[in-house]
């Protein structure tokens, strides 16, 4: 079983598996049954709470049938799928504390990357805090990262207070888009300051790291970030609307990648 230990957390092993298959008469995964193929680009898969390595290509029920993510051939064909378990979660080993942040996941995650040698790639990030961690990662790691996709990264009950702030958010996405506004792409400040506080809340530590992630949610916004939505789909559309969600993520990485 593919496992690296992270520096700093004595005991504490991260299980990760690479481009693997999946048993399709059984729904069971081949871990690491292909290296990685230093032509493609990498695509590294992270878990919502309570989810493992295996949401991306578990057998689920008759309903929702299979996760493709690993075994869909428009990602598995164009990217080194990476999938890595967080602490406390799947087959990840170890650590025993009182405390946890998103923050210390994600340096974790870091870690088996950097083991990995990978020196550039993109991150899909699934439900609150595999979207946080994807977050963090970029933070700590902005010339590694290519792009992130944030998939459903909110909670997994949405408050009517924050499905009204969203309809009201999303007309500010494009508000200097398209001819609009002054055209420059730029998002105003009161978008700005709404992901801000989506990462960050409302407290006041942490200004520089604040300063940086919002110069750099600017930055990306000018070079195409971009905003779907899958009509009537539950929290978690990895799983359940996976070959739209996968168009999705396929379409919004040509963007940085190409038609790889």
């Amino acid at each position: 079983m593919p496992l690296i230990d992270v520096p700093g957390y004595p005991g504490l092993s991260l299980f990760y598996t690479i481009n693997p298959t999946v048993d399709s008469s059984t729904g069971t995964i081949i871990h690491d049954s292909a290296p990685l193929d230093l032509g493609k680009p990498n695509l590294v898969l992270l878990h919502g709470a309570f989810g493992s390595s295996t949401s991306f290509s578990a057998q689920l029920t008759r309903r929702f049938g299979a996760v493709e993510q690993f075994s869909d051939a428009r990602l598995s064909q164009s990217y080194n799928l990476i999938g890595i378990d967080s602490p406390m979660h799947g087959q990840t080993k170890g650590l025993d504390v009182e405390t946890h942040t998103m923050q210390d996941s994600a340096d974790c995650i870091i870690a088996v990357l950097d083991a990995l040698q990978l020196k550039s790639y993109a991150l899909v990030g699934e439900s609150m805090k595999g979207c946080n961690e994807a977050g963090w990662i970029a933070i700590k790691r902005p010339n590694h990262v290519r792009a992130i996709c944030l998939v459903s990264p909110s909670w997994h009950l949405t408050p009517t207070e924050v499905v009204n702030s969203i309809d009201e958010f999303i007309p500010m996405l494009v508000s200097n888009k398209d001819g609009k506004g002054d055209q420059s792409g730029n998002l105003p400040d009161a978008a700005l300051e709404v992901v801000e506080n989506f990462y960050f809340s409302g407290i006041s530590r942490s200004s520089d790291r604040r300063l940086f992630f919002r110069e750099g949610v600017q930055k990306r916004s000018r070079g195409g970030a971009d905003l779907r939505i899958i009509a009537g789909a539950p929290h978690l559309p990895l799983a359940t609307d996976f070959s739209v969600a996968n168009r999705f993520i396929l379409a919004f990485m040509s963007r940085y990648y190409g038609d790889v």
